[in-house]
């Protein structure tokens, strides 16, 4: 998996040579319907930090299964600062902002994949230099944080069933900790009932935990507790 970082000089050399780029004709994410069934070419914009992002659709390349979309971080002129670029996209799907490490700027989310719920993410988040990283990628129905400051991803796995992955997020991008499994249960009474298990923990030795601890912690998580509802 590819993604386009420019360093910070380049990044400013950049904006100091690059011509405005006028995006008067070009619709905002909201109001711009991407295509679900084709890699069709296209463009919308966001605003994200006090910059306008430029979200491209581009054709794939010739032989290529994948698509490419590209966003191109403009500043207050117009001229572009940064490139951010996700590869082998399955389909084009509109990016979306949101605090995802909680500092109170905003991140980027682009959609790579959807299925019948989930949807599979790359994960940018805006650093303290100003520019992008790319930290990652999730799948699952939403994107949140844990009050301890876990990035938590629900996913839906059947009618039933969830699967609840967390995640550090630090210098280094996405780390999984751990993930549950929620399975529902209709009883006679139509009320639902609820089991949680530990289903992997492959970074519990970051929080120094053991797995009866992290059952416990994460099962009582409300974004684990509530997805049948309260």
């Amino acid at each position: 998996m590819k993604s386009v970082v420019l360093p910070l000089a380049l990044a400013l050399s950049a904006c100091a040579q690059a011509p405005s780029i006028d995006l008067g004709d070009v619709p905002e994410c909201a109001a711009y319907e991407a295509s679900h069934s084709a890699l069709e070419p296209g463009a919308c914009r966001l605003e994200a930090n006090g910059e306008t992002l430029h979200v491209k659709f581009a054709a794939p390349p010739a032989g290529a299964t994948g698509g490419v979309v590209s966003v191109d971080v403009l500043n207050a002129g117009g001229a572009v600062r940064q490139v951010l670029l996700e590869e082998n996209v399955s389909e084009y799907l509109t990016p979306s902002v949101q605090d995802v490490d909680g500092d109170g700027r905003g991140d980027l989310l682009v959609p790579r994949e959807s299925g019948n719920v989930n949807v599979a993410y790359g994960v940018w988040i805006f650093s303290d230099e100003g520019l992008y990283r790319r930290a990652g990628e999730v799948s699952g129905v939403q994107v949140s944080r844990t009050d301890e400051g876990l990035i938590a991803v629900p996913a839906r796995t059947s009618a039933a069933s969830w699967n609840i992955a967390f995640h550090r997020l630090d210098g280094e991008g996405l780390t999984l900790i751990s993930s549950v499994n929620v399975e529902g249960e209709v009883g006679r009474d139509g009320a639902i009932s609820a089991r949680c298990a530990l289903a992997d923990a492959p970074g519990l030795a970051l929080l120094n935990l053991t797995t009866e601890a992290a059952e416990s912690r994460f099962c009582a998580e409300p974004v684990a507790a509530g997805v049948f509802g309260p």
